[in-house]
């Protein structure tokens, strides 16, 4: 026998008592049992099925609290009741008993515990024959009924599944729960003839308890065959409903906790913020229909309890609470990973949660298909109450347990992020430093070695012309490699010397090498991503007009150059006689303002004139300016320790000064225009109510300057940042601070909100980040700046960001989408492309391939996200299949919906595809199913299902693909029970199907799709393989071998000529179907889960997990027009090209 796993040996023996009520992660034992509440219904509930069959099984999810149900809360009652609960927890150790004498010796175990006039079970004697031959009487002369109880009877699935002594335990509890005489006492029975049989066999004499998680219920169906009754009679245990967990936090020690504090834990636990904004279901909803984990809320009132006695109070307060909170999560995330392979916790944090921050799960068999994650390591995490498993239609899944603890991981993948990207720069400078002592050794071995040479060259003249071409060769080669590590060492933070540089390795040789290619594709997604404006000098300040035309930058040598964001050219410089130390916009774009010296200017936009407007009055430098929202008033901050606010029209002063006590940096209006924020050098930042000139609220967490001050488009929230290096969110109506985001190095300069809420922050470690400001946590940085990071801002549309820093450049980067990206595809005529994300929203986009700006938001219909899209085959529609069991069916043009298809589907759907004609929409499902539908949405769908199964496949169903040829009628379908079936899409009947991995007991199939002749079927698996089959004959033709992990999706060129597939390790890869060899390999910097060519076949377009797409020139001229289209766009403020600043980029 063994232990119940515990948290720590601390844990294990704990005693508990009344200033000690709560066991933590470890179950309550059965002596706790008046310390055990909340299930009393729960308890009655289980002793009744008990009560009334053989066996009960109870079941329910991982830390829902099955073993102090049984042991604190079962096992008393059925003691009252005359039965004697023998608890059982088999030890899989070989050198352990077998598993019957380990179940005798629990016996034993118990009648001398519970003195128990019995004797012992003999070693030779089953278990039928013991309990039908004892009875078991207690010292008061009463007849106990023995109930064996085995927890955690999913070990036997696992630990035992292999285990050549676990037969002969089903066995024998087959024979005692059906109460069916064993073979071996049968044969006894037949030699007895006129002796008295020595036992009662007519009636049973024991009952068994089974207790397992919840995703190995299925597993019982196996011993359905000698046991019928297995789960006959069950209980589901379910989460504590708030009102439960309430009584289980105040009644172990009353007192101790009073109704609000155990409310606010309660809360807390279901996943309320400790700082409510008043958005939260969790915080403010009926405490009935909470569902609460018991295991995170024994966690939680556990360290609560201990940090109250290491404190000397009598009671937990809702101080303790708020403090404590977030902190006693960060712990037992610690401690859950700690000794655990590095590999699993990037797991968790990579895998188990999206990029936007939300708990995600994932099959087991992809699980362990990453680096690290073995079943003993994800079953240690179960046991440590982190993670649990759970069973999607018939196949296992692991997730975290709560999203309670999401912020907390969240953190710590920032962390692991940050840490990593710092050993990366470490490891290239080591790399450059090292390529610089190869250079200088071999500067003077060429030298020695040239004059060696020329003395060999005269013996070996008549072999130099044979000689030449090879050599030449050679040295391109080198050449290209040294080019290709110079490229990969700079990408980062130097994106358009990097392009210059891939740009000639590729044009060094006739043949350029496929590492070369890989670097140009590379360098050109790099630049895309961070456009440059260059200047002569530092660029301290930037705004975008409204309409997104134009740009104003603040230029350190006394400028503000006009940039047209249309054509990329400068339009006007605006000359000052003194620095500019800011600008904005108004409303229109029709004006500027700019603040220089003690006074404010205003400009007009058009012609680059000044206007005959002056805010003048302050005492000293104006630090920043801003316009009111409806263009009426502008604002101003100055070292004079004021902020003023003025008539936009008239220029004069509205009101009095707002003060500070030292110098005010930044300055921003609400968005409805009634209420200032000001940021100061006296380290806070104060709300204003503009009518009245009152204070409404002091913000003064910071330990050091506020440097900017900005209220969220929602007007809910406003950030501050400062020479503190950190960022604080707070409610903008209370005041409460709701976030403190760490992560800058040193101090941040300046924060800008984008439309849906993120914020960006710029600092003077040189880089952006970019913040969830809902959860408090960071999404991603943006490296690129090497001088102070000054100035941050946001188009109106939030698709671009612009940022401003010493080393004199303006750089623009494209918005991410709010999560990772799950699909993308393209219009039939190329000029539209639509992605599919894991955000906030679960939107679909639609893109203008000509300009790069979005043209729709598809959103509101979803509940959650999109997993994958398909454009009709005229362009006119827009299908999405959505894991909150719908597909959806858009209008292109005016972005509306025009179908929703539901009711069919049982859980997440995972592919869709229009049949050639338009007419019909395939859907393909974790619930085993396929459905053909009429795109019209008028029919009820077609099952596709020849056998009358019920289902189209034994798992769930990943792909789904028609014939792109109308009259073959032909859908394809690809499963994770390791097949690919073809159908006929008229009658919906099996064709053919291809075993794609025969012998594999692990994975299955990902993807599947027709040439487009339709006579090859390509699929792509979970064990890193891409095959391609004959459609007629249905033989397996070629398979491709180059990726490290699964593959998420694959595509074929329009000629037929070429295959591309993505997956989960961050590779898009482009074949040669004809020879089978790979052509290039495109790293990415997070899993690609699609693919796809652009109609004519000259892009590739692939969906990261980084929330952004990317677009690959397939041939080189492309490749190289795509180079020099970007080299050409990036321009300084004469309107030159930046190759010129190249040297210095």
């Amino acid at each position: 026998m063994k232990p119940a796993p515990s948290q720590t040996a601390a844990d294990a023996a704990l005693q508990l008592d009344r200033e000690n009520p709560y066991p933590g992660l470890h179950p309550f034992e059965e002596q706790d049992n008046s310390y055990f509440f909340g299930r009393s219904r729960e308890r009655e509930e289980l002793f009744s099925l008990v009560a009334r069959d053989i066996l009960t099984v109870l079941f329910g999810r991982s830390g829902l609290g099955k073993t102090s149900l049984l042991n604190a809360g079962l096992f008393p009652y059925l003691r009252e009741e005359f039965y004697l609960p023998i608890p059982i927890h088999l030890g899989f150790d070989p050198k352990q008993q077998d598993f019957i004498a380990q179940v005798k010796a629990a016996v034993s175990d118990e009648l001398t515990s519970h003195h128990v006039d019995a004797s012992p079970p003999l070693p030779e004697e089953t278990l039928w024959e013991y309990f039908h031959r004892e009875p078991l009487w207690n010292r008061r002369n009463q007849l106990l009924t023995p109930v064996l109880v085995f927890d955690q009877f999913e070990e036997i699935f696992t630990l035992g599944r292999n285990d050549e002594r676990l037969p002969a335990l089903l066995t024998e509890l087959a024979d005692l729960i059906e109460n069916r005489i064993p073979l071996k006492v049968r044969e006894q029975m037949a030699t007895f003839e006129n002796e008295e049989i020595p036992f009662d066999y007519t009636e049973p004499k024991a009952r068994v308890i089974l207790s397992l998680r919840e995703d190995y219920l299925g597993y019982l169906d196996d011993l359905r065959a000698t046991i019928p009754s297995i789960v006959r009679n069950s209980y589901r245990l379910l989460p504590l409903r708030g009102d439960q967990a309430l009584e289980a936090v105040i009644e172990p020690a009353r007192g101790l906790a009073s109704e609000a504090v155990a409310e606010h834990i309660v809360r807390f636990v279901a996943g309320a913020s400790l700082k409510d904004d008043g958005n939260d279901p969790s915080a403010t909803g009926e405490l009935q229909k909470l569902e609460i984990e018991s295991s995170l809320l024994s966690l939680v009132c556990h360290e609560l309890n201990e940090r109250r006695l290491k404190k000397g109070l009598a009671n937990i307060t809702t101080d303790l609470m708020t403090e404590a909170g977030s902190q006693i999560l960060t712990n037992f995330y610690q401690r859950s990973v700690k000794g655990v392979d590095p590999g699993i916790i990037k797991f968790i944090e990579e895998y188990l949660l999206t990029a936007s921050g939300h708990r995600n799960s994932m099959a087991v068999d992809n699980a362990l298909a990453q680096d690290g994650v073995t079943e003993s390591a994800l079953n240690q995490l179960i046991n440590r109450r982190l993670l649990r498993r759970e069973e999607h239609l018939g196949i296992p899944h692991v997730e975290l347990i709560h999203d309670v603890l999401i912020k907390v991981i969240l953190e710590s993948r920032s962390k692991r992020r940050r840490k990593e990207e710092e050993q990366k720069r470490l490891r290239r400078e080591k790399k450059l430093e090292q390529a610089h002592h190869i250079k200088q050794r071999n500067f003077w071995l060429i030298r020695v070695g040239a004059l060696i040479a020329g003395f060999v060259l005269i013996g070996y003249w008549y072999q130099y012309d044979l000689s030449q071409e090879l050599k030449a060769r050679n040295e391109t080669i080198e050449v290209q490699k040294r080019a290709i590590e110079a490229i990969v060492s700079i990408l980062e933070n130097r994106p358009v010397r990097s392009l210059l540089l891939a740009r000639n390795a590729f044009l060094t040789a006739s043949e350029p090498h496929p590492k070369a290619v890989e670097a140009l594709q590379r360098a050109i997604q790099n630049t895309r991503q961070r456009f440059v404006y260059k200047h002569e000098a530092i660029a301290q300040e930037i705004a975008i007009s409204r309409d997104g035309n134009l740009l104003a930058v603040a230029v350190k040598n006394n400028r503000i150059v006009l940039w047209d964001l249309q054509t990329n050219t400068p339009l006007h410089t605006l000359l000052h006689n003194q620095q500019v130390h800011a600008v904005a916009f108004d409303p229109a774009g029709a004006r500027v303002v700019t603040a220089s010296g003690k006074e404010a200017l205003l400009w007009d936009t058009a012609t680059g004139n000044r206007l005959g407007i002056k805010l003048a009055g302050h005492e000293s430098i104006v630090e920043s300016v801003q316009f009111s929202p409806d263009g009426r008033m502008i604002a101003t901050t100055s070292r004079d320790s004021t902020a003023r606010i003025w008539n936009a029209q008239t220029g004069e002063m509205i009101g009095e000064p707002y003060q500070h006590h030292n110098w005010v940096f930044d300055v921003a209006f609400s968005p409805d225009g009634e209420t200032l924020a000001t940021a100061s050098l006296d380290k806070t930042a104060v709300i204003w109510d503009i009518q009245s000139g009152a204070r409404k609220l002091v913000l003064d967490k910071h330990a050091a300057r506020v440097n900017a001050v900005a209220f969220s488009p929602d007007a809910t929230q406003i950030a501050t940042a400062g020479g503190d290096k950190v960022i604080r969110i707070w409610n903008a109506s209370t005041g409460e601070l709701l976030h403190t985001l760490v992560g800058h190095s040193l101090q941040v300069r300046e924060i800008a909100y984008s439309p849906d809420g993120h914020l960006a922050s710029a600092s003077e470690d040189k880089t952006i980040r970019v913040w969830d400001t809902r959860l408090g946590v960071e999404l991603f940085t943006l490296h690129g700046h090497r001088g102070i990071v000054y100035a941050v801002a946001f188009d109106s549309t939030g698709q671009q960001l612009f940022s401003a820093s010493a080393d004199k450049s303006v750089r623009v980067w494209d918005a991410m989408h709010n999560g990772a990206v799950y699909s993308i595809d393209f219009s039939p005529d190329g000029n539209r492309l639509a992605t599919a994300s894991d955000d906030l929203g679960h939107t679909t986009r639609i893109w203008d391939m000509l300009s790069g700006m979005q043209l729709s938001l598809l959103k509101g219909v979803h509940q959650e996200p999109v997993y994958k899209l398909k454009f009709s085959p005229d362009g006119s529609r827009l299908a999405t299949a959505s894991w909150d069991k719908s597909a959806g069916i858009w209008d292109v043009t005016t972005g509306g919906l025009q179908h929703k298809l539901e009711g069919r589907h049982t859980s997440r759907l995972f592919d869709i595809d229009f049949s050639p004609d338009g007419a019909q929409l395939a859907t393909a499902g974790s619930d085993k199913l396929a459905f053909l539908w009429s795109a019209t949405g008028t029919k009820q769908p077609l099952l596709l299902d020849s056998d009358n199964r019920g289902f189209s496949h034994q798992r769930q169903v990943h792909g789904i693909a028609f014939s792109p040829v109308e009259s073959d009628h032909h859908v394809a379908t690809a499963s994770w029970d390791g097949s690919v079936t073809i159908w006929d899409s008229t009658t919906g009947n099996k064709k053919r199907s291809l075993v794609v991995l025969s012998g594999h007991k692990i994975g299955g199939v990902n993807a599947v799709v027709f040439s487009p002749d339709g006579r090859l079927l390509a699929t792509a698996d979970t064990k890193k393989m891409v095959k391609l089959w004959s459609v007629d004959s249905g033989e397996l033709i070629k398979t491709f071998r180059g990726h490290e992990t699964y593959i998420h999706e694959i595509a074929f060129s329009p000629d037929g000529k070429q295959l591309a597939s993505g997956g989960g390790d961050k590779q898009a890869i482009i074949w040669d179907i004809a020879s089978g060899k790979k052509l290039i390999s495109l790293t990415h910097p997070d899993v690609v889960h699609d693919v796809t060519f652009s109609p004519d076949g000259k892009l590739l377009a692939t969906a990261c997990a980084n929330g952004r797409y990317y677009l690959y020139p397939i041939n080189n001229e492309d490749l190289i027009e795509a180079a020099d289209r970007l080299i050409h766009q990036c321009r300084d403020e004469q309107g030159k090209p930046c190759q010129w600043y190249a040297p210095t980029d």
